[in-house]
Formats: structure tokens, sequence, C-alpha cells
């Protein structure tokens, strides 16, 4: 049965989960707007975007941003996906993903300094949920999330941007990520703990996408796995983030290759 339900996640969703989507932000739209607030005192006008993406170029190479303090943990989680790659794994589920990630993260040390190989063992169904419907996931995981109000419409309208920009080239959404973490640290309204689940997923999403646009890869639905996994993953803690991102979009490419 478990089986059957892998084999199937890739059905065609695209237009109801856009809809579903929106549904969702509409709702945090209509109780606050800092979402907008947060965003635009740091982009300004539309070329603004231009000089912030040259500005963070001159500090560091694309995909990174150093102003992100949990920047590393996007950075931990291409390597994961550039090890997989090199090792060869043939993982066809979920759980034998996670045990191939999991080896991973254990036999290496130098993800940036990091202490991934916490014992955080990430369940299947929890995957198998993102899967099935990742943009609805995202929303549900946000919306049922202990983070503000003001929070939730903030990290809402971030992730409903990238999935309905996907076509956009890399710079420009380099230029919306960096300008939307800016406005995140530089918020004072929001609490420690929601900049850092809205910083950490926001990290992996910048991560992510590069990879994906760099390599060409004509499947949006494995980015789609990651950005859905780092949002749910962060909502526990930075380590769930880079793993449930990281297993969500193999196994979602696995699935699409049958």
């Amino acid at each position: 049965m478990k089986e059957k339900v892998f084999n199937n996640i890739l059905k065609d969703h695209t237009m109801k989960n856009i809809s579903l989507w929106i549904i969702i932000l509409s709702a945090f739209a209509v109780s606050c707007d800092t979402e907008d607030n947060i965003l635009t005192q740091h982009e300004g006008s539309p070329g603004s975007s231009q000089m912030l993406s040259a500005s963070f170029k001159g500090q560091a190479e694309l995909p990174h941003n150093t102003a992100n303090p949990y920047d590393a943990y996007g950075n931990a989680h291409n390597d994961i996906l550039a090890l997989y790659e090199r090792g060869a794994y043939q993982g066809q589920d979920i759980d034998s993903i996670s045990t191939h990630v999991e080896s991973i993260i254990s036999a290496n040390d130098g993800f940036g300094g990091l202490e991934l190989d916490q014992g955080l063992q990430v369940s299947a169904p929890s995957i198998t949920l993102i899967l099935d419907a990742p943009m609805e996931r995202a929303g549900t995981v946000i919306e049922n999330s202990q983070m503000s109000t003001s929070a939730k419409a903030s990290m809402a309208g971030f992730l409903n941007y990238i999935f309905l920009h996907e076509k956009d080239g890399y710079e420009e959404i380099y230029s919306h990520i960096v300008s939307y973490e800016a406005g995140v640290s530089g918020t004072a309204d929001l609490s420690a703990a929601d900049k850092e689940k809205m910083l950490v997923t926001a990290s992996i999403v910048r991560h992510s996408l590069y990879r994906s646009k760099k390599r060409k890869d004509k499947d949006w639905e494995t980015s789609v796995g990651n950005i859905a996994g780092s949002a749910e993953g962060s909502m526990e803690n930075p380590v769930s983030a880079v793993k449930k991102a990281a297993i969500a979009g193999l196994a979602l490419k696995a699935s699409s290759a049958k």
C-alpha cells in the first residue's frame, strides 16, 4: 500500500495546489499585511532589487548570503545532495532515501561546522504528506505553527512568491530572497524563534533553487519538495529543515523517474 501511494504522488494537481495555496495566503492577508511591510522597506523601487543583488554578489558568491546567520544550513543541504549524487545512491522509496541521507551525514563532518548528526530521524509519514501535495502541506504547516500571525503572513507570502516565480532567472529570485532575509532580520516585531524558522527556510530555498537552475533541472516538482520540506522541517529545528528538504526532494525525483 505504501509503495502504491509513493508511485502515485505525481498526479496532476498543479492548478488545484495553486488555488488552495492562494486561499491560504488570502486568509493570512486579511488579518495582517506585515509581509508586504517586511519586504517593501528593504526593496524600495524596482531598481533597488538589482542594486541589492549586486551588493550581495560583492560580499559572497551565489548562492550564498553571509548576512543570513543560518546560511550554512542551505549550503549543507546542497552538500548532502551533491554527496548523494556522487555516491550513486539508488534509493527508490522514502525509507531507503532517508537511510542514505543519514549515512551521508554520519560519514561526513564537514558541513560548515554544523552538527547535523543529532539522532533526529525523519518519519516517512511526514515526507509522504509533503509528496502528496507540497504546496498545500507547506501552507498547512505554516498555518498550524506556533509562529505569530505576522510571521505566518510573511512566510506564506515568501513561499507563494517562490512557487509562482519558478520560471524566473536565478539572479532575480536571489535578489528577492536576500531582500526578504534582510527584512526579516531587521524587523523588531518578529521573535527570535520566528526569525530562525523564516531565515532557515529562506537559506535552504535560496541554495536549493541555485542547484536546480545551475543544473538546468526541468523537474520543478523536485524543487517543490525541497522547498516544502524546508518549511515543514524549520518548524521543528534547522537540522530537521535540512533533512526534510533533502529527503523530500530526492523522493520526488526518484518517483518522477519511474
